[in-house]
């Protein structure tokens, strides 16, 4: 499946699949609306974390708001299609790519001054829900207890320039369940407790400061489509490294 964005200085297709899609397609173009509206500014190298086939960070560059842009994903699909979209467009020193768990194989000699990332959103994916066993065992959704999320900001600021700005998605982050859709008795995420407490003590361990939560797109389905009358929402949490 490719999905061709319209937006930028020049237009190239992003190759994907089906099965790789964690929402990427519908919340680029909102993300990086956000970005280009509240921190407008051209950034020098972006790292897309969990980056799949790698939306965000090829819309970023097609609008010309990044110059290079770092991708790593744990799957290995997702980094060929990556490498088959800059293939593709003819790129050669804007875009690389690693397959990686977490940040383990991302060389630490690069350094970033926007870091974007739509990583697994839910840590306690409930097996009771219609479908909880499914999205349990899907790499996507499920950031079981937040481990992802902790090793990812105990590690990032070794990666990041002065002045770095992170713009994470989140879903649901001040709610410690998620009802999916808003009619279902059960619920489909069960969080200890709200989200937006466990990031906040990454984000301060990690040496960073968290700058704000923001909502930026409502409506958020199982599947990561949109729908009217769903209750999940899509919120970016904006972190800076000082140095």
């Amino acid at each position: 499946m490719n999905n061709e964005s319209q937006s930028g200085e020049s237009e190239f297709r992003v190759v994907d699949r089906p099965e790789l899609n964690g929402g990427g397609t519908l919340l680029s173009g909102p993300l990086c609306d956000f970005i280009e509206e509240r921190y407008p500014k051209r950034y020098r190298v972006c790292f897309e974390w969990c980056s799949g086939p790698g939306y965000i960070g090829f819309e970023l560059l097609q609008r010309g708001l990044v110059e290079r842009v770092v991708f790593a994903d744990i799957n290995p699909d997702a980094i060929d299609c990556v490498t088959e979209t800059m293939v593709l467009a003819g790129m050669n020193g804007e875009v690389s790519a690693y397959v990686s768990d977490n940040m383990q194989d991302v060389p630490e000699e690069l350094k970033f001054d926007l870091v974007v990332g739509n990583p697994p959103n839910y840590c306690g994916i409930n097996l009771e829900h219609p479908a909880g066993e499914m999205m349990r065992n899907d790499l996507r959704p499920f950031d079981e207890d937040w481990r992802i999320h902790r090793a990812f900001y105990s590690q990032i600021s070794n990666y990041l320039r002065p002045g770095a700005h992170l713009f994470i998605t989140e879903i649901n982050p001040w709610s410690k369940q998620v009802y999916i859709p808003p009619f279902e008795a059960v619920p489909y995420d069960i969080r200890p407790r709200p989200p937006i407490d466990d990031f906040k003590e990454m984000i301060e361990d990690g040496f960073l400061t968290l700058v704000e939560v923001s909502d930026y797109l409502q409506g958020w389905t199982i599947d990561g489509t949109l729908a009217t009358g769903q209750t999940a929402g899509l919120s970016v949490v904006v972190s800076r490294f000082a140095g």
